[in-house]
């Protein structure tokens, strides 16, 4: 069954409608995901995959700057403004959460 037209079809249709986020099973925190960035993401939209999956929509972070450690490139600081639902909710602040959760660009 796997093998069959229809099946394939399916999957097509799944990876159509489906937003682009890290593959099954890659968890990523902050910095593994704004490195990926042009000057370590600033301005780039973040959000923990939880608020995605919850359907908390125009909830992230605009990423304003970060900085890594020298030897431990997964770990360092982070700042940005916070979004809750598409309204600024304060100032430029460090990111929480930034190595507990996983990751995505919005």
């Amino acid at each position: 069954m796997k093998g069959s037209p229809a099946f394939r079809a399916l999957i097509e249709q799944f990876a159509a409608t489906t937003p682009l986020r890290q593959p099954i099973g890659r968890k990523s925190n902050l910095y593994e995901v704004l490195k990926r960035f042009p000057e370590l993401g600033k301005g780039v939209k973040v959000a923990p995959l939880q608020w995605v999956d919850n359907g908390l929509k125009d909830c992230y972070y605009v990423v304003t700057r970060a900085e890594l450690k020298p030897r431990r490139i997964h770990h360092g600081h982070a700042w940005g403004v916070r979004f809750w639902k598409g309204r600024p909710v304060e100032k430029e602040t460090q990111i929480k959460g930034d190595l507990k959760w996983n990751w995505t660009t919005v």
